[in-house]
C-alpha cells in the first residue's frame, strides 16, 4: 500500500484511538470449557503461526508485511486468552481437588475415585495446553520482533539509496534520454481518460457526475461557513465560560470540517464511477486524490482550529492576528503541496515513470517543502518579539533552540537532496510534516481535555453540585477529581502521540493497536497483573461503594439513629464505627476487583506487621485507643473535660485524635492515646449537676439569722437555682473574731455554675451593702457533684470549676 494511504488511513482513525484508548473493553473469556477445545485454540494458532513463518521474507512489500504483522498479532492475542481462561480452569481443578482432600491408601468409594482420575486428567491436558500457548505467544512475539527489524531495515535501505545528484550534468542527460517515453506514456494515460469522458459525458448518467460536483461544492463551502455559526451559537448556549468554550470550538471546527471534506470528495467520486466517467487506469490516482483532500482538509481545519485567523476571542494561541494571518498562508501552501505530491506520485506509478522522471518529481516536492518550511520559520520569527515582552526566559530559550533544530532540519534535507540522497530529503521532510500535524493535534486535545474534566469535575458545576448534595462528596474533593483524571486523559493521549509519531519510521497503524492492545493486557508482577480494565474496574467499583456507604451513612445519621434511645455521643460512635468498617469492606472489595485477593491482602499486612511494630506504633496506638473511646465511651461528643490545664467540650472523636473546644473557641487535638493512658476530669460523664460554693465572712458579733436568710433569699431569687437538693448554709468556723460561712447550691449544670454564682455574688453584695455588713473575704470555689451526694464542707475538696 502506498505511503500516502497508510497515512490517510492512520489520520482517519486518530480519533478512535483517542475516545477508545482509555475504553480499551478486557476480552471475555470462556468458562468451563473441555480441555480439548483449549488445545484446539491453541494448536490452531500455532498453525497459523508456521502459516506466517513460512510466508515472511525480506524481500515483501510493506502492505503485505502489515498483513503477516497483524495475523501473528491475532495468533499470540488467540493463544494468551486461552492460556488465561485455562489458567482460572486450573484454579477451579486445583480447588476441586482439595474439596475431596489427599487420597486414601485404599477403599475410595468409585464415585470418589473416578472424580480424581477425571481431575488429574483434566490437570494434565490444562497444563500442556497452558505450556504450548505460552509457548506459542513467545514464539509470535519473536517472528513480530523480526518483522520489524526487517521493517526497520527496509526503510534504512530506501532512505540510503543514492541516485545521481542534480547539480551534476549526467542528471539532466538520463532525464532528457527517457524524457521522451515518459511524456508518450502520460500523454496515453490521458487520452484514456480523455477518450472514457468524451464517452461517457454523451451517455444518460452523465448528469450524476455534475450533480456530485455541484452537491460536493454545496457540502465544502456553504455547509462549512454554516457549521461555524453553528458550533459557536451551540456553544455559548450550553458552554460555560472560560477556555472550554473557545477548546471545544476548536474541536467542532477541526472534527466538522474534516469530516465534511471526507464526505464531499466521497460524493465527487462516488458520482463520477456511477457515471462511468473514470478509465479503470485513473482508479489508484483516484484514490489517492481522494486521500490527499482527506489529509489536507485535515491539516487545514486543523490549522484554522489553532489559529483561528480573525477570530481573536475564539483563539487558543496567545498570538495577534497578523502573525495567524502569515502562519495561516503558509498552512494552505502545505496542505495543497501535499495533496500535489499524493498525486504525482499516483501519477507516476500510473503511468510507469522512469527512474529519473520519480527523482525529478520528488527533488521538486522537497524543495518546496524546504522553501514552505523556511518560510514558516521566518514568520514565526515574529513570535518571539512578542514572546520576549509576555512569557519567561524559559519559553524564549525552548522557542529559540526549537527553530535552531528546524533549521539544521532544513539545511539536512536540502544538502541531503544536492548530494543525491533524494529518499533521505523527502523522508526528513516528511518527517517535519507529520510531527507539525502530531504536535498542534496534541495540543488541541490536550487543551480540551484539560477544559472538559475541569469543568466536569467541578465543585461549582451540575456534576460537582451533585456528587456534593447528592453523595456528600467534599468541593475540594470534587475539584482534585478532575485535575486527576484530566492528567490520566493527558498520559493517554501522549502514548497516543508518541506511537502515532513513529509512523513515518515504519511502525505503521497495526503496530500502533498492537502496542495500546498491550497497554490493555497489563503489567505481570509475579502473579498478579495491573491493566487499565482492571483499574477502570477498580475506580468504578470503589466509587460505587463510596456512594453507598455514603448513603449508608446519611440514613443512619439523619432517619435512623436520631429515633433511638442513644445519645449525641452514642449516636457518633456508632456512626463512626459503622462508617470505617463499610469503608474497610469497600477497600477490600476494590483491591478484589483489581485481582488482589484476602490472602495476599493477609500477606501483605504480616509483612508490614514489623514496619508497624517500630515506625507505626504510636499511630497503631491512638487508633486502638480511638476504637476503645468508641466502644467504652469514657468520653463522649458534648463532655467538660479537662486534659492538664486545658478544658474543653468534645466536639468530635476520631479514629485517631479527638477535637476538644477550648473555652476561647480554638480547638485542642489530643491523641486518643493520652486520653486512655492518662488521667483526664470528666466533669459531665455521669451527669452531674453544677455546685456553686460561696464563702465569706462577718465579725462574731452580729446576728447570723437575718445573714443565712439573705444568703438563702439571694439563691432563692436566681432562677438557675435548682430547689432540689435545696441550696444549704453552713457555719464553717470562728476565728480571728469572725464567723466564716461556707455556703452551697446547685444548678442544672456545671456550665450554668460560673453565671449563677456572679449574679447571687452581686445580690448578696447589694444586700449587705445597705445593712451595713463588714464581709470579709476568702477564696471561692465551684465544685461538681453527683445527685444524692453529700452537701457538707467534706465534698468541698472535690475540685473546682473555671468559666466555660
Amino acid at each position: 500500500m502506498p505511503a500516502h494511504l497508510r497515512l490517510f488511513r492512520l489520520l482517519s482513525t486518530f480519533w478512535l484511538l483517542v475516545l477508545a484508548s482509555s475504553l480499551v473493553p478486557t476480552i471475555s473469556r470462556g468458562q468451563d470449557a473441555p480441555p480439548a477445545d483449549y488445545v484446539t485454540t491453541v494448536a490452531t494458532a500455532a498453525e497459523e503461526l508456521r502459516s506466517v513463518d513460512a510466508a515472511f521474507n525480506d524481500q515483501l512489500a510493506e502492505d503485505e508485511l502489515n498483513q503477516l504483522r497483524l495475523r501473528v498479532s491475532g495468533a499470540r492475542s488467540t493463544a494468551l486468552d486461552a492460556v488465561e481462561t485455562m489458567q482460572k480452569e486450573l484454579e477451579l481443578v486445583s480447588e476441586r481437588e482439595a474439596q475431596l482432600g489427599p487420597k486414601p491408601g485404599e477403599g475410595e468409594p468409585p464415585d470418589i475415585l473416578a472424580q480424581r482420575q477425571d481431575l488429574t486428567q483434566r490437570r494434565g491436558m490444562l497444563e500442556a495446553a497452558i505450556k504450548r500457548g505460552r509457548l506459542v505467544a513467545v514464539e509470535a512475539q519473536q517472528l513480530a520482533d523480526r518483522m520489524k527489524a526487517s521493517r526497520a531495515e527496509q526503510i534504512s535501505t530506501e532512505v540510503a539509496q543514492r541516485v545521481q545528484s542534480p547539480l551534476l550534468p549526467r542528471f539532466w542527460v538520463e532525464f532528457a534520454n527517457h524524457a521522451g517515453g515518459d511524456i508518450g506514456r502520460l500523454s496515453r494515460l490521458i487520452d484514456a481518460e480523455l477518450r472514457t469522458l468524451a464517452v461517457s459525458l454523451r451517455g444518460p448518467k452523465s448528469w450524476i457526475g455534475l450533480a456530485g460536483f455541484l452537491a460536493a461544492l454545496t457540502i465544502e463551502i456553504p455547509l462549512r461557513l454554516l457549521s461555524r455559526r453553528l458550533g459557536q451559537t451551540l456553544l455559548l448556549k450550553v458552554a460555560p465560560e472560560g477556555r472550554i468554550r473557545r477548546s471545544a470550538y476548536a474541536l467542532w471546527r477541526l472534527v466538522v470540517e474534516t469530516g465534511l471534506a471526507i464526505i464531499a470528495v466521497w460524493v465527487l467520486t462516488t458520482s463520477l464511477r456511477w457515471a462511468s466517467l473514470i478509465h479503470p487506469r485513473w482508479e489508484p490516482i483516484i484514490d489517492a486524490f481522494s486521500s490527499g483532500v482527506g489529509i489536507s482538509a485535515y491539516l487545514t481545519s486543523l490549522a484554522g482550529a489553532v489559529l483561528m485567523r480573525g477570530q481573536k476571542s475564539w483563539r487558543l494561541l496567545p498570538i495577534e492576528d497578523d502573525l495567524a494571518g502569515g502562519l495561516r498562508r503558509w498552512t494552505w501552501l502545505l496542505a495543497g503541496l501535499s495533496l500535489l505530491y499524493m498525486v504525482l506520485q499516483s501519477v507516476s506509478v500510473a503511468m510507469s515513470a522512469s527512474a529519473p522522471a520519480m527523482s525529478l518529481m520528488q527533488m521538486f516536492i522537497v524543495s518546496c517543502q524546504v522553501v514552505l518550511f523556511a518560510g514558516m520559520l521566518v514568520t514565526l520569527a515574529r513570535l518571539r518579539l512578542a514572546a520576549q515582552v509576555e512569557a519567561r526566559d524559559l519559553h524564549q530559550t525552548a522557542l529559540s533552540l526549537l527553530r535552531i533544530v528546524a533549521w539544521l532540519v532544513i539545511l539536512i534535507s536540502l544538502f541531503a537532496m544536492l548530494a543525491g540522497y533524494v529518499a533521505l530529503g523527502l523522508f526528513t521532510v516528511r518527517i517535519v510534516s507529520w510531527a507539525l500535524i502530531i504536535g498542534a493535534t496534541y495540543y488541541l486535545t490536550c487543551l480540551f481535555a484539560d477544559d472538559l474534566m475541569t469543568n466536569m469535575f467541578c465543585s461549582s458545576g451540575r456534576i460537582g453540585r451533585l456528587l456534593v448534595s447528592g453523595l456528600g462528596v467534599r468541593s475540594g474533593l470534587v475539584d482534585q477529581a478532575g485535575i486527576v483524571l484530566s492528567a490520566l486523559l493527558r498520559i493517554s493521549l501522549t502514548l497516543i502521540a508518541v506511537a502515532a509519531l513513529l509512523f513515518p519510521f515504519g511502525t505503521g497503524f497495526e503496530a500502533i493497536v498492537d502496542n495500546i492492545r498491550g497497554l490493555a493486557d497489563g503489567i505481570t508482577i509475579g502473579e498478579f497483573t495491573l491493566s487499565p480494565g482492571a483499574i477502570g474496574r477498580a475506580l468504578l467499583v470503589f466509587m460505587v461503594g463510596v456512594a453507598v456507604v455514603r448513603l449508608l451513612q446519611s440514613w443512619l445519621e439523619n432517619k435512623y439513629l436520631p429515633r433511638t434511645a442513644f445519645d449525641a455521643g452514642a449516636r457518633n460512635s456508632i456512626s463512626l464505627i459503622t462508617r470505617y468498617a463499610a469503608f474497610l469492606l469497600v477497600i477490600l472489595w476494590t483491591l478484589a476487583s483489581l485481582g488482589i485477593g484476602v490472602e495476599r491482602i493477609a500477606l501483605l499486612l504480616s509483612a508490614l506487621s514489623v514496619g508497624i511494630g517500630f515506625g507505626l506504633q504510636a499511630i497503631t496506638q491512638n487508633f486502638v485507643s480511638g476504637l476503645i473511646l468508641l466502644a467504652e465511651r469514657p468520653v463522649k461528643i458534648g463532655d467538660l473535660i479537662r486534659v492538664g490545664n486545658d478544658e474543653g467540650d468534645v466536639r468530635r472523636i476520631n479514629v485517631r485524635s479527638t477535637e476538644i473546644e477550648l473555652g476561647d473557641h480554638s480547638t485542642l487535638i489530643v491523641p486518643n492515646s493520652e486520653l486512655i493512658t492518662k488521667s483526664v476530669l470528666n466533669k459531665t460523664h455521669a451527669n452531674p449537676l453544677g455546685r456553686i460554693q460561696i464563702e465569706f465572712s462577718v465579725p462574731i458579733g452580729l446576728d447570723i439569722t437575718p445573714i443565712r436568710g439573705m444568703v438563702l433569699a439571694a439563691f432563692q431569687n436566681d432562677s438557675r437555682v435548682l430547689a432540689e437538693p435545696e441550696p444549704s448554709v453552713f457555719i464553717d468556723g470562728i476565728a480571728d473574731g469572725r464567723v466564716r460561712f461556707n455556703c452551697f447550691a446547685h444548678v442544672a449544670g456545671p456550665r450554668d455554675a460560673y453565671g449563677a454564682r456572679s449574679s447571687i455574688l452581686i445580690d448578696l453584695l447589694q444586700r449587705f451593702y445597705k445593712e451595713g455588713i463588714d464581709v470579709g473575704t476568702v477564696p471561692q470555689k465551684l465544685e461538681l457533684t453527683t445527685t444524692g451526694a453529700s452537701l457538707g464542707p467534706a465534698s468541698a475538696s472535690s475540685g473546682s470549676d473555671s468559666p466555660k
